[in-house]
């Protein structure tokens, strides 16, 4: 099975405009506000704010488990898309992962948050767990697909609650 193959996208209708909905994606300090994964985020190397090669850590946890990833920001267009790559645990010359947010003015007002996922060939814990427990490879694929999809759903819908942005 291959892991790159995993890809994701989820879609939430809000009522904000672009520039507000960029405001907010395009800091991921804020994410563990939201996230029911990622529990603390900074910048590295005193970055501030979000720019192509900007660096930034975050720690994970699921259960009693934690991780943590460097992540690197790669897009940057306000106020339409923001994304980053989490480089590589086998080799961080590839991304473990992309994540992207793409921004689109919806008829009559408001925006549509489309986000993204795409596992890399970089390598991730996924990856070495599918190869420390081959027998169990798919289920575990499709089991963190599930949670991939379930959290970040559930962390757009709890920014725009914050916000006042959700549609009835």
């Amino acid at each position: 099975m291959d892991v790159t193959a995993l890809a994701l996208t989820v879609e939430l209708e809000v009522d904000a405009p672009a520039n507000e909905v960029f405001d907010a994606l395009q800091d991921p300090t804020r994410v563990p506000r939201w996230s029911p994964e990622c529990v603390h985020v900074e910048w590295l190397d005193g970055a501030t704010a979000a720019a192509p090669g900007t660096k930034f850590s975050a720690r994970n946890q699921a259960g009693s488990w934690e991780w943590d990833v460097t992540c690197e920001v790669i897009e940057v267009r306000r106020p339409r898309t923001f994304s980053w790559i989490v480089v590589g645990l086998h080799d961080p010359s590839l991304p473990s992962s992309t994540w992207r947010y793409e921004l689109t003015d919806r008829p009559g007002g408001g925006t549509l948050i489309t986000q993204s996922f795409r596992h890399g060939a970089g390598g991730s814990h996924l990856v070495t767990a599918m190869e420390t427990e081959p027998a169990h490879a798919e289920s575990l694929y499709e089991f963190r697909r599930g949670v991939l999809l379930h959290n970040i759903d559930t962390t757009l819908r709890a920014m725009a609650a914050e916000f006042g942005w959700l549609r009835e």
